[in-house]
């Protein structure tokens, strides 16, 4: 009766805390990447080791530790087998060390003193059967970098070395490659060895290496992962449509006759009339040949009437704008290709201006005359007169 409540009120009894309800177990990873393994471990394996229960969740990574060293230890305390494992590999105290290293990290000391058993016994064999071992750097270095020097662990491997040496009249040969204070550990171990004909082998004595069971520190923390994300699924395709042009802006009128004939833009001439201006704002506007004569003869018709006149003659701002200030035109010409109407308005602008600078007696009439000489050369270039006869 007594047996029953206590086994009600004890605290094992009692639901422990979990980030979340594991069922039947929990699946994670175990080792480095690129040879990390997923391995399952049991709802009662997380009973018996509250770290792997407070520490793991599905999905996460245990990063710091050997797959095939935590298939064991999950083993040994799923069904208390497996452990002997660790002694058919070729590196003996290597294994001897990451699983003792495992057991601390997860504060199993009942776990490391069944090793220290273990390989307790496997000493023995060796020892009857004369087996010498080469000693390793390897194991203590180690345990050094994971959990801290002069460990049990590390005392242990180095009485395991020293032990079997013993029948080796020097050991200076076998204690090279190794670190400076292992090679001295193992020498001084050795020679007590010897000079006591065994009887100062303290692997002998199997309390010497054990580990109290009350010891639950964990100095030493799991480097753990949280599980990775799943990669982030692409969107779904959209498809692309070619975007229509905007409409076309109608023309503003000019003024200007049009013509019928259907010519083409390449065919048509730009020229600055004062007072217009094109559908976009510029100075320049465009004219087709055919009735480059009638816009011809309207600007003579303006260009005689006389211009209100600066206040300062030789001021560089005329009544209009002055062409040096002028932007250049946007539109691209060839080399071979002839001036533009419009530029040699603008030159004759600038002759006029000279002239009027220089020579103050000249007639007032020149800038008309100058006009219709270059007017004179666009009508001949275009052949204007020509298709008016043609016509």
């Amino acid at each position: 009766m007594f047996e029953l409540i206590r086994h009600a009120i004890s605290p094992a009894h009692e639901k422990e805390e979990s980030p979340q309800s594991y069922g039947r177990g929990i699946n994670i990873l175990v080792g480095r990447r690129g040879d990390e393994e997923e391995i399952f471990v049991t709802s009662r394996v997380l009973r018996a080791c509250p770290v792997l229960k407070r520490s793991l969740i599905e999905g996460y990574w245990v990063v710091n530790v050997n797959p095939a060293i935590f298939r064991i230890l999950i083993e040994h305390l799923n069904n208390e087998r497996g452990i002997d494992r660790l002694l058919h590999g070729p590196h003996l105290m290597l294994s001897f060390a990451k699983a003792w290293y495992l057991a601390k990290a997860f504060g199993l000391p009942n776990f490391q003193n069944r090793l220290t058993d273990l390989f307790q016994e496997k000493y023995c064999q060796l020892l009857r059967d004369r087996v010498i071992i080469q000693p390793d750097q390897e194991p203590i270095s180690f345990l050094q970098s994971n959990v801290g020097f002069h460990t049990q662990a590390e005392k242990f491997i180095i009485e395991f070395y020293a032990g079997l040496c013993r029948w080796y009249g020097d050991i200076s040969p076998k204690l090279e490659g190794l670190a400076p204070d292992t090679a001295r550990h193992i020498a001084e171990r050795w020679r007590l060895i010897v000079s006591s004909e065994g009887r100062n082998d303290r692997i002998m004595d199997y309390r010497c290496f054990r580990v109290p069971s009350t010891v639950l520190d964990n100095p030493k923390i799991l480097q753990i992962c949280p599980p990775p994300t799943p990669p982030l699924s692409r969107p779904a395709t959209v498809p692309v449509q070619a975007s229509t042009p905007p409409p076309k802006l109608p023309v503003q009128p000019t003024g200007l006759p049009r013509s019928n004939s259907n010519l083409s833009f390449s065919k048509r001439v730009r020229m600055l009339v004062p007072g217009l201006s094109s559908a976009n704002g510029g100075d320049e506007v465009i004219v087709e040949p055919g009735s480059l004569t009638t816009a011809i003869k309207a600007l003579q018709e303006r260009s005689s009437t006389p211009s209100p006149v600066p206040a300062r003659r030789h001021s560089l701002t005329p009544y209009y704008s002055s062409p040096l200030s002028r932007p250049p035109s946007t539109s691209v010409r060839a080399p071979f290709m002839p001036q533009s109407p419009s530029r040699l308005l603008v030159r004759s602008r600038m002759i006029a201006h000279e002239d009027e600078s220089s020579e103050d007696d000249e007639p007032s009439d020149y800038f008309t005359e100058v006009f219709q000489k270059k007017m004179y050369i666009v009508e001949k270039e275009f052949e204007i007169g020509k298709d008016k006869e043609g016509r």
